[in-house]
């Protein structure tokens, strides 16, 4: 737990560096929170391991309005790009654990009005997990070929460090100035891609709630 929280504190500050530097290159800069809720899909390795709660989290993200510099983002109806950090308890802290993900993403609007934001968000970056197969299968089960171990382990990550990729359909409502109401929902996965084995990976149907601010 302690590496885990040195990698969050690492990339809070990371996010505060960032924002800090387009403030500097006058490049204007959205924040935002939001809430995480969501479920695992079943069918795999990780059915008897998840527990009756959803999974539950959160998300911080900065993020970086197109400009001048970006005319590449203007392109696609004034997308935008940041940088985001999720936390995820995935249900079952014996079993699964949980994970902590940064990752780039990008803002598409499809629909833009006034009062309402209609769009997708693309993601991909890295997801640490703290629960694996090594680790959940007790030393008895060691010498014990895969198949048999399960259900006795973690059958769906074998390692760490993994990918994680999002795809989200999301929703912006303004209702002040520099303040909006943000939703989302969407697919995320986290897996190694077979760098190590066992590696199923999570299918994860997230919601997020929240708010997004541009400050001043």
């Amino acid at each position: 737990m302690k590496v885990t929280r040195c990698v969050i504190l690492f990339l809070v500050l990371l996010q505060w560096y960032m924002a800090e530097v387009a403030k500097a290159e006058e490049i204007p800069v959205r924040v935002s929170g939001t809430y995480i809720i969501g479920s695992m899909m079943r069918g795999s390795l990780t059915d008897d391991w998840l527990g009756e709660r959803p999974l539950m989290g959160g998300e911080m993200a900065v993020e970086f309005m197109p400009t001048g510099k970006w005319s590449c983002l203007q392109d696609w109806n004034n997308a935008s790009a940041g940088v985001a950090l999720d936390y995820i308890n995935l249900s079952n802290d014996a079993g699964l654990g949980h994970a902590v993900a940064p990752y780039f993403f990008m803002k598409v609007p499809l629909v833009r009005t006034p009062h309402f934001v209609l769009g997708i968000r693309p993601g991909i970056g890295a997801g640490f997990v703290t629960k694996t197969y090594y680790n959940t299968v007790s030393p008895d089960e060691s010498g014990v070929s895969g198949s048999i171990r399960y259900p006795y382990a973690n059958g769906a990550i074998g390692s760490y460090t993994n990918a994680y990729f999002a795809e989200a359909l999301y929703m912006e409502f303004p209702i002040r100035k520099g303040w909006s109401v943000y939703a989302s929902y969407g697919w995320y996965h986290l897996s190694n891609g077979s760098i190590r084995q066992p590696n199923s990976g999570y299918n994860m149907f997230n919601g997020m709630l929240g708010v997004v601010c541009q400050p001043k």
